[in-house]
């Protein structure tokens, strides 16, 4: 975006250089300035300019009462950002949706299919559902899904992938279509489910998932770590707006543990990788061969039949042919016992680490990691222990503290610039002023459109930046033009402002009109682009009617 707008005003002002005065050589006959100076000016505007002027002249007489004034109104706006709702990016709302479910640990596939098709109906019975598919268990099409943390890894897990009619066709936004399902899916007894905003996972880079809330608790002793994650989930899942709660900390999956006596198997002949490949063979398979026809091959794979391995008993009954000629069954060699698979451990920065993670709805993030914090604050945590914010909430304070600083740097880039033309110091610091006096429309107008502050307001200010002092710049150019030719400052002061109120005007209306259809767009993923709109108007508007007011307060302040 910044490329383009750079490229943008490159190529207008050479036009505006060349090819509009050539235009204008053309076009305009002797004497039609004059004519349109009577026409338009007079009649249609100058009534106004006269009545500025005189609204002028009392501002300046009062000049430090208005300068405090607007630093007050300024400050007062920093005041409501505080209270204001803040997110890393806005709600898109795109024709997708899609969320995982998880069954009890052991569950079959066939039970778990079953749950899917009842999910099916309740999501294709909701208004404003075009489609769903579903892929149950670990697939060659979710293999990679799972491997980011967002498919199915196992027979009790599915994933759901809702197609939502176009946004002009339907009533509600996604968020709500999704939050409606949510509320109609059966409630089963250690069944899980789980929304995954997917216009967030296509801003973070698509592959990778960015829960709204992660906490992350660190510390030695995971049973201590697994009652600390149990009182954290208990006191969040009582926040308003908080739903999927959902920990790293896995649930054991049932499994059978063979535990071989190594003494008892070497009378038998039998080495420990002897019996591991026939138990193998025997219940997982193995290729045996492969059969080619007409230039396809196909695996042939070798094992016992499903009544041979469909219980413990007749596992512990599988025969292991020794070396030394005879047959030996299983369980005269190995003991076979029920237990649960191993938990995953992560780790970060070489220390133990429960991941908790939640989504949020209804509410903006800011308020609801401040909910959460009060709540964490009241929670005794041992020697040793901690949690650390990560998430978007850690996204987006990275971003603000980086906006802040690209747009200290912008203003110094412009002070700089401006600076070097006008050969002072004291002229570029009183057209930077319009920057903060935009600041306060921008702050308006996200509170009066009822959006949160975000990355695209942020960009918005940035370019406002750029934008506002330009104002400054065509009042301040002619002041000093008519000081040049021996006016007094005062009258040089109401002069120029007044000469300049047109295209003041002129240009902040051309550029709020522009950014009208932007911020009443309804297509899709405009919720982004509308917030970057309403910052500019909002900072358009406030800016261009202090500026008329205020800088020319300043100017006779520090000019003598």
């Amino acid at each position: 975006m910044a490329l383009t707008i750079s490229f943008a005003l490159v190529a207008s002002l050479f036009v505006a250089l060349t090819l509009v005065p050539m235009m204008a050589s053309k076009i305009f006959k002797a004497g039609s300035a004059k004519g349109y100076e009577v026409s338009f000016g007079r009649r249609t505007f100058g009534y106004f300019r006269e009545r500025y002027k005189g609204f002028l002249r009392k501002v300046l007489a009062r000049r430090k009462r208005v300068v405090f004034w607007a630093t007050v109104l300024f400050l007062s706006s920093l005041c409501l950002v505080p209270f204001m709702g803040k997110e890393f990016f806005p709600d898109i709302d795109i024709n997708m949706a899609f969320f995982m479910m998880k069954m009890p640990v052991g569950t079959n596939l066939e039970e778990t299919d079953r749950v899917v098709r009842k999910i099916e109906d309740v999501v294709l019975a909701e208004e404003g559902v075009q489609s769903v598919g579903a892929f149950t268990g670990l697939s060659e099409a979710t293999k990679q899904d799972a491997a980011f943390g967002m498919g199915s890894a196992g027979v009790n897990e599915a994933e759901f992938f809702i197609r939502l009619e176009d946004k002009l066709k339907r009533k509600r936004v996604s968020r709500e279509i999704v939050d409606d399902i949510r509320s109609r899916l059966p409630r089963i007894e250690g069944a899980e489910y789980e929304s995954i905003d997917m216009s967030q996972s296509i801003l973070t880079g698509g592959g990778t998932r960015q829960a709204a809330i992660e906490l992350k608790l660190f510390g030695k002793d995971l049973e201590i770590l697994e009652g600390i994650s149990t009182s954290v989930m208990g006191a969040i899942g009582k926040i308003k707006g908080v739903y999927d709660l959902g920990s790293s900390l896995e649930k054991g999956r049932p499994e059978l543990q063979l535990i071989i006596d190594r003494r008892r198997a070497s009378q038998a002949g039998l080495a420990v990788s002897q019996i591991a490949s026939t138990l193998q063979m025997a219940v997982q398979g193995k290729v045996a061969t492969v059969f080619r026809q007409g230039g396809e091959e196909v695996n042939i794979r070798v094992s016992l039949d499903e009544k041979g391995r469909e219980s413990l008993r007749e596992i512990e009954n599988i025969v292991l042919p020794s070396p030394l000629g005879i047959l030996v069954r299983l369980k005269d060699v190995a003991d076979i016992r029920e237990a649960k698979g191993p938990i995953r451990l992560n780790r970060e920065n070489q220390k133990r680490m429960v991941s908790l993670t939640a989504n949020l709805s209804g509410r903006p993030l800011s308020s609801v990691m401040r909910d959460i914090k009060n709540k964490i604050g009241k929670i005794a945590f041992p020697e040793g222990y901690f949690v650390d914010y990560a998430g978007q909430a850690e996204k987006m304070r990275e971003t603000f503290i980086s906006l802040a600083q690209i747009l200290i740097l912008a203003v110094l880039l412009v002070f700089m610039i401006m600076a070097a033309q006008f050969e002072s110091f004291t002229q570029p610091l009183v057209i930077m002023f319009t920057v903060p006096l935009a600041i306060i429309g921008v702050i308006l107008g996200i509170i009066l459109s009822g959006k949160n502050l975000s990355l695209p307001s942020g960009m918005g200010v940035i370019i406002l930046a750029g934008v506002i002092v330009n104002n400054g710049i065509v009042m301040i150019d002619y002041i000093n033009q008519l000081r040049k030719k021996g006016t007094e400052k005062t009258e040089a002061i109401v002069e120029g402002a007044a000469t300049r109120l047109r295209p003041i005007i002129m240009t902040a209306s051309t550029t709020i009109l522009a950014m009208f259809p932007l911020a009443v767009s309804r297509a899709e993923g405009s919720a982004a682009r509308s917030v970057v709109a309403i910052s500019i108007m909002g900072g358009l508007v406030v800016g261009s009617i202090l500026t008329l007011i205020v800088i020319p307060a300043l100017y006779s302040m520090f000019e003598k």
